[in-house]
Protein backbone atom coordinates (compact mmCIF):
# COMPACT_ATOMS: atom_id res chain seq x y z
CA UNK A 1 0.00 0.00 0.00
CA UNK A 2 1.08 3.23 -0.89
CA UNK A 3 0.23 6.81 1.33
CA UNK A 4 -1.67 6.65 3.99
CA UNK A 5 -4.59 4.42 4.12
CA UNK A 6 -8.22 5.76 4.17
CA UNK A 7 -9.47 3.61 6.97
CA UNK A 8 -7.65 1.36 9.39
CA UNK A 9 -9.84 -1.90 10.67
CA UNK A 10 -9.52 -3.54 13.35
CA UNK A 11 -10.41 -6.89 14.06
CA UNK A 12 -10.57 -9.03 17.48
CA UNK A 13 -9.75 -12.52 17.27
CA UNK A 14 -11.03 -14.83 19.92
CA UNK A 15 -12.84 -18.19 20.36
CA UNK A 16 -15.23 -17.22 16.15
CA UNK A 17 -14.31 -20.28 14.85
CA UNK A 18 -17.56 -20.40 13.74
CA UNK A 19 -18.54 -16.89 12.12
CA UNK A 20 -15.07 -16.02 11.23
CA UNK A 21 -14.80 -16.73 7.76
CA UNK A 22 -17.99 -14.78 6.97
CA UNK A 23 -16.52 -11.99 8.55
CA UNK A 24 -13.64 -11.92 6.78
CA UNK A 25 -15.10 -12.20 3.44
CA UNK A 26 -17.43 -9.34 4.10
CA UNK A 27 -13.85 -7.32 4.98
CA UNK A 28 -12.01 -8.42 1.89
CA UNK A 29 -14.55 -7.47 -0.47
CA UNK A 30 -14.91 -4.48 1.04
CA UNK A 31 -15.68 -1.42 -1.73
CA UNK A 32 -13.17 1.02 -0.67
CA UNK A 33 -8.97 0.74 -1.61
CA UNK A 34 -6.43 2.16 0.18
CA UNK A 35 -7.66 0.22 3.29
CA UNK A 36 -5.54 -1.58 6.00
CA UNK A 37 -6.86 -4.64 8.49
CA UNK A 38 -5.26 -5.82 11.55
CA UNK A 39 -6.22 -9.02 13.10
CA UNK A 40 -5.18 -9.38 16.92
CA UNK A 41 -5.24 -12.45 18.06
CA UNK A 42 -6.08 -12.48 21.43
CA UNK A 43 -4.48 -16.13 22.07
CA UNK A 44 -7.19 -17.80 21.18
CA UNK A 45 -7.98 -21.47 21.55
CA UNK A 46 -9.80 -22.69 18.49
CA UNK A 47 -9.16 -23.11 14.81
CA UNK A 48 -9.89 -19.16 14.08
CA UNK A 49 -6.34 -17.83 13.32
CA UNK A 50 -6.24 -21.19 10.70
CA UNK A 51 -9.57 -20.44 9.37
CA UNK A 52 -8.61 -16.54 8.99
CA UNK A 53 -5.55 -17.23 7.04
CA UNK A 54 -7.34 -19.93 5.10
CA UNK A 55 -10.09 -17.00 3.98
CA UNK A 56 -7.28 -14.35 3.42
CA UNK A 57 -5.11 -16.73 1.11
CA UNK A 58 -8.60 -16.37 -1.16
CA UNK A 59 -7.72 -12.82 -1.62
CA UNK A 60 -3.73 -12.13 -2.74
CA UNK A 61 -4.65 -8.45 -3.80
CA UNK A 62 -5.42 -7.66 0.08
CA UNK A 63 -2.20 -9.43 1.48
CA UNK A 64 0.05 -6.44 1.17
CA UNK A 65 -2.67 -4.51 3.28
CA UNK A 66 -3.15 -7.11 6.04
CA UNK A 67 -1.65 -6.90 9.51
CA UNK A 68 -1.94 -9.94 12.42
CA UNK A 69 -0.67 -8.99 15.70
CA UNK A 70 -0.52 -11.67 18.32
CA UNK A 71 -0.73 -11.65 21.86
CA UNK A 72 1.47 -13.95 24.05
CA UNK A 73 -1.02 -14.22 26.65
CA UNK A 74 -4.72 -13.92 26.78
CA UNK A 75 -5.60 -10.20 28.01
CA UNK A 76 -9.07 -9.25 27.37
CA UNK A 77 -11.04 -6.99 24.38
CA UNK A 78 -10.09 -3.82 25.81
CA UNK A 79 -6.22 -4.61 25.36
CA UNK A 80 -6.98 -6.35 21.92
CA UNK A 81 -8.32 -2.93 20.71
CA UNK A 82 -5.32 -0.96 22.43
CA UNK A 83 -2.90 -3.05 20.33
CA UNK A 84 -4.78 -2.84 17.42
CA UNK A 85 -5.31 1.14 18.06
CA UNK A 86 -1.44 1.30 18.32
CA UNK A 87 -0.60 -0.29 15.23
CA UNK A 88 -3.04 1.27 12.97
CA UNK A 89 -2.17 4.39 10.41
CA UNK A 90 -4.87 5.13 8.68
CA UNK A 91 -6.69 8.35 8.08
CA UNK A 92 -10.28 6.92 10.32
CA UNK A 93 -10.53 4.08 12.07
CA UNK A 94 -13.42 1.51 13.04
CA UNK A 95 -13.60 -1.89 14.55
CA UNK A 96 -15.08 -5.01 13.27
CA UNK A 97 -15.83 -7.96 16.04
CA UNK A 98 -14.91 -11.60 14.69
CA UNK A 99 -18.15 -12.81 14.80
CA UNK A 100 -20.24 -9.98 13.08
CA UNK A 101 -19.98 -8.87 8.93
CA UNK A 102 -20.73 -6.03 6.96
CA UNK A 103 -22.26 -5.11 3.82
CA UNK A 104 -19.61 -4.42 0.70
CA UNK A 105 -20.30 -0.75 0.40
CA UNK A 106 -20.00 -0.13 4.46
CA UNK A 107 -16.64 1.53 4.50
CA UNK A 108 -16.76 3.61 1.50
CA UNK A 109 -19.91 5.40 2.00
CA UNK A 110 -18.84 6.00 5.16
CA UNK A 111 -15.29 7.40 4.26
CA UNK A 112 -16.68 9.41 1.47
CA UNK A 113 -19.45 10.78 3.93
CA UNK A 114 -16.63 11.65 6.34
CA UNK A 115 -14.67 13.36 3.26
CA UNK A 116 -17.74 15.38 1.71
CA UNK A 117 -18.89 16.28 5.64
CA UNK A 118 -15.32 16.92 7.00
CA UNK A 119 -16.96 14.80 10.00
CA UNK A 120 -14.29 13.22 12.77
CA UNK A 121 -17.39 10.50 13.27
CA UNK A 122 -19.57 8.66 11.00
CA UNK A 123 -22.51 6.82 12.43
CA UNK A 124 -24.58 4.23 10.86
CA UNK A 125 -27.86 2.26 11.51
CA UNK A 126 -27.20 -1.41 11.88
CA UNK A 127 -29.01 -4.84 11.81
CA UNK A 128 -29.29 -7.11 14.94
CA UNK A 129 -29.12 -11.01 13.25
CA UNK A 130 -30.56 -13.16 15.87
CA UNK A 131 -30.99 -17.10 14.33
CA UNK A 132 -34.74 -16.67 12.63
CA UNK A 133 -35.22 -13.02 12.82
CA UNK A 134 -33.38 -9.45 11.84
CA UNK A 135 -34.18 -6.19 13.59
CA UNK A 136 -33.21 -2.80 11.79
CA UNK A 137 -31.94 -0.61 14.57
CA UNK A 138 -31.84 3.37 13.43
CA UNK A 139 -29.42 5.22 15.10
CA UNK A 140 -30.02 8.83 13.91
CA UNK A 141 -27.36 11.06 15.46
CA UNK A 142 -27.11 15.03 15.94
CA UNK A 143 -24.49 16.59 14.27
CA UNK A 144 -22.66 18.52 17.23
CA UNK A 145 -20.19 15.26 19.47
CA UNK A 146 -21.13 17.00 22.79
CA UNK A 147 -24.57 16.21 21.85
CA UNK A 148 -24.08 12.77 21.01
CA UNK A 149 -22.13 12.35 23.83
CA UNK A 150 -25.23 13.33 25.76
CA UNK A 151 -27.71 10.63 23.66
CA UNK A 152 -25.20 7.78 24.66
CA UNK A 153 -25.30 8.52 28.20
CA UNK A 154 -28.91 8.70 27.56
CA UNK A 155 -29.12 5.50 25.53
CA UNK A 156 -30.47 7.60 22.76
CA UNK A 157 -27.51 6.22 20.76
CA UNK A 158 -25.26 2.89 20.99
CA UNK A 159 -22.19 3.14 22.11
CA UNK A 160 -21.09 0.62 19.28
CA UNK A 161 -17.50 0.56 18.04
CA UNK A 162 -18.61 -1.27 14.71
CA UNK A 163 -20.87 1.54 13.62
CA UNK A 164 -18.73 4.07 13.63
CA UNK A 165 -15.85 6.00 11.94
CA UNK A 166 -13.81 7.67 14.09
CA UNK A 167 -11.33 10.38 12.72
CA UNK A 168 -7.77 8.30 14.23
CA UNK A 169 -6.27 11.77 15.49
CA UNK A 170 -9.31 12.19 18.00
CA UNK A 171 -7.61 9.32 19.50
CA UNK A 172 -4.24 10.63 19.51
CA UNK A 173 -4.51 13.97 20.39
CA UNK A 174 -6.54 13.48 23.44
CA UNK A 175 -5.08 10.86 24.50
CA UNK A 176 -8.10 8.36 24.48
CA UNK A 177 -7.73 4.32 24.67
CA UNK A 178 -9.33 1.71 26.40
CA UNK A 179 -8.55 0.60 30.01
CA UNK A 180 -6.96 -2.50 30.28
CA UNK A 181 -9.13 -4.86 31.98
CA UNK A 182 -12.41 -3.24 30.91
CA UNK A 183 -13.84 -6.04 28.85
CA UNK A 184 -17.61 -5.32 29.24
CA UNK A 185 -18.95 -2.05 28.27
CA UNK A 186 -15.52 -0.79 27.17
CA UNK A 187 -17.12 0.67 23.87
CA UNK A 188 -19.16 2.87 26.57
CA UNK A 189 -16.43 4.03 28.03
CA UNK A 190 -14.46 5.17 25.21
CA UNK A 191 -16.95 6.33 22.35
CA UNK A 192 -18.83 9.09 24.85
CA UNK A 193 -15.13 10.73 25.44
CA UNK A 194 -14.06 10.49 21.56
CA UNK A 195 -17.67 12.26 20.66
CA UNK A 196 -17.14 14.81 23.43
CA UNK A 197 -14.16 16.13 21.67
CA UNK A 198 -15.96 16.07 17.96
CA UNK A 199 -16.45 18.85 15.74
CA UNK A 200 -18.51 17.63 13.72
CA UNK A 201 -20.68 13.73 13.49
CA UNK A 202 -21.80 12.86 10.24
CA UNK A 203 -25.66 10.24 10.31
CA UNK A 204 -25.30 7.86 7.28
CA UNK A 205 -29.44 6.66 7.61
CA UNK A 206 -28.55 3.24 6.45
CA UNK A 207 -27.36 -0.51 8.12
CA UNK A 208 -24.77 -1.64 6.98
CA UNK A 209 -23.07 -3.63 9.99
CA UNK A 210 -25.24 -7.19 10.83
CA UNK A 211 -24.51 -7.50 14.83
CA UNK A 212 -24.91 -11.13 15.56
CA UNK A 213 -26.54 -12.63 18.46
CA UNK A 214 -26.65 -15.90 18.70
CA UNK A 215 -25.66 -16.67 21.99
CA UNK A 216 -28.62 -17.72 23.60
CA UNK A 217 -27.02 -17.79 26.93
CA UNK A 218 -27.94 -14.15 26.76
CA UNK A 219 -31.31 -14.68 27.85
CA UNK A 220 -30.66 -16.22 31.25
CA UNK A 221 -29.47 -14.81 34.88
CA UNK A 222 -25.54 -14.87 33.72
CA UNK A 223 -23.96 -11.52 34.70
CA UNK A 224 -20.87 -12.50 36.68
CA UNK A 225 -18.73 -10.53 39.40
CA UNK A 226 -16.17 -9.55 36.39
CA UNK A 227 -18.77 -8.21 34.52
CA UNK A 228 -20.63 -5.88 37.24
CA UNK A 229 -17.17 -5.07 38.08
CA UNK A 230 -16.63 -3.42 34.58
CA UNK A 231 -19.54 -1.77 34.23
CA UNK A 232 -19.15 0.14 37.08
CA UNK A 233 -15.64 0.75 36.71
CA UNK A 234 -17.06 2.68 33.15
CA UNK A 235 -19.01 4.29 34.92
CA UNK A 236 -16.44 5.77 37.14
CA UNK A 237 -14.38 6.46 33.96
CA UNK A 238 -16.68 8.69 32.55
CA UNK A 239 -18.19 10.19 35.94
CA UNK A 240 -14.42 11.20 35.97
CA UNK A 241 -14.73 12.28 32.58
CA UNK A 242 -17.19 14.34 32.39
CA UNK A 243 -16.59 16.02 36.09
CA UNK A 244 -13.06 16.95 34.68
CA UNK A 245 -14.17 18.11 31.37
CA UNK A 246 -17.23 19.58 31.43
CA UNK A 247 -17.93 23.10 33.13
CA UNK A 248 -20.91 24.78 31.76
CA UNK A 249 -22.78 21.85 30.61
CA UNK A 250 -21.70 19.87 33.76
CA UNK A 251 -24.98 19.73 35.26
CA UNK A 252 -26.70 18.09 32.02
CA UNK A 253 -23.83 15.51 32.05
CA UNK A 254 -24.60 14.66 35.28
CA UNK A 255 -27.89 14.11 35.08
CA UNK A 256 -27.30 12.49 31.57
CA UNK A 257 -24.76 10.11 34.13
CA UNK A 258 -27.77 9.27 35.94
CA UNK A 259 -29.47 7.90 33.38
CA UNK A 260 -26.50 5.59 32.34
CA UNK A 261 -26.28 4.93 36.21
CA UNK A 262 -30.12 3.37 35.86
CA UNK A 263 -29.50 1.80 32.80
CA UNK A 264 -26.83 -0.34 34.38
CA UNK A 265 -29.06 -0.56 37.34
CA UNK A 266 -31.62 -2.28 35.73
CA UNK A 267 -29.42 -4.95 33.40
CA UNK A 268 -27.70 -5.88 37.00
CA UNK A 269 -31.73 -6.52 38.21
CA UNK A 270 -32.20 -8.84 35.22
CA UNK A 271 -28.95 -10.86 34.94
CA UNK A 272 -28.38 -11.25 38.64
CA UNK A 273 -30.26 -12.82 41.96
CA UNK A 274 -30.08 -13.26 45.27
CA UNK A 275 -27.80 -11.10 47.54
CA UNK A 276 -25.70 -9.87 45.18
CA UNK A 277 -28.69 -8.35 43.40
CA UNK A 278 -30.29 -6.60 46.51
CA UNK A 279 -26.55 -5.24 47.19
CA UNK A 280 -26.42 -3.96 43.15
CA UNK A 281 -29.82 -2.29 43.80
CA UNK A 282 -28.34 -0.19 46.61
CA UNK A 283 -25.81 1.45 43.86
CA UNK A 284 -26.25 4.96 42.97
CA UNK A 285 -29.52 6.03 45.00
CA UNK A 286 -29.01 9.99 43.70
CA UNK A 287 -30.43 8.21 40.28
CA UNK A 288 -33.30 7.06 41.70
CA UNK A 289 -35.44 9.95 41.80
CA UNK A 290 -34.74 9.76 38.03
CA UNK A 291 -36.55 6.49 37.32
CA UNK A 292 -39.55 7.58 35.67
CA UNK A 293 -37.94 10.00 33.72
CA UNK A 294 -35.57 8.35 31.76
CA UNK A 295 -36.03 9.24 28.01
CA UNK A 296 -35.11 5.71 26.69
CA UNK A 297 -36.21 2.90 29.16
CA UNK A 298 -39.26 1.49 28.82
CA UNK A 299 -41.90 1.52 30.99
CA UNK A 300 -41.28 -1.88 32.32
CA UNK A 301 -38.13 -1.53 32.79
CA UNK A 302 -38.82 1.17 34.96
CA UNK A 303 -41.15 -0.52 36.83
CA UNK A 304 -38.08 -3.29 37.17
CA UNK A 305 -35.97 -0.63 38.46
CA UNK A 306 -38.64 0.77 41.02
CA UNK A 307 -39.15 -2.52 42.53
CA UNK A 308 -35.69 -3.78 42.61
CA UNK A 309 -34.86 -0.63 44.67
CA UNK A 310 -37.82 -1.57 46.86
CA UNK A 311 -37.20 -4.98 47.45
CA UNK A 312 -40.18 -6.31 45.87
CA UNK A 313 -38.06 -9.24 43.65
CA UNK A 314 -40.35 -12.06 44.15
CA UNK A 315 -42.44 -9.24 41.62
CA UNK A 316 -39.33 -8.90 40.13
CA UNK A 317 -38.28 -12.66 39.40
CA UNK A 318 -42.22 -13.27 38.00
CA UNK A 319 -41.93 -10.12 35.45
CA UNK A 320 -38.14 -11.32 34.15
CA UNK A 321 -39.98 -14.66 33.74
CA UNK A 322 -42.42 -13.29 31.63
CA UNK A 323 -40.43 -10.86 29.96
CA UNK A 324 -37.55 -13.28 28.39
CA UNK A 325 -40.22 -16.12 27.58
CA UNK A 326 -42.15 -13.01 25.37
CA UNK A 327 -38.93 -12.38 24.01
CA UNK A 328 -37.96 -16.14 22.86
CA UNK A 329 -41.73 -16.14 21.32
CA UNK A 330 -41.06 -12.70 19.52
CA UNK A 331 -37.58 -13.70 17.93
CA UNK A 332 -38.88 -17.60 17.51
CA UNK A 333 -35.66 -18.62 18.74
CA UNK A 334 -35.44 -22.71 19.55
CA UNK A 335 -33.98 -23.63 22.35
Amino acid sequence: MSGVPKVSVIVPVYKTEKFIERCVRSLMEQALDEMEYIFVNDCTPDKSMEILQLTLDDYPKRQKDVHVIAHEVNKGSASVRNSGLGEAVGEYVIYCDSDDWIDPEMYKDMYMTAKESDADIVITDYYIDYPQKQIYRKQEAPITGKECSLWMLSGKLHSSLSNKLVRRSLYQNYGIAFYDGVNVWEDMSVMPRLCFYANKVAYLPKAYLHYVQYNLGSYTSNMNYKAIQDIQEAIKILDDFFISNSSEERELFALNMNFLKLQAKSNFIMYCSGKKREMLCKLYPNADIYIFRHPTLSLFYEIILWLGIHNAFKLVDLLRMVYFCTKKCYLKVKK
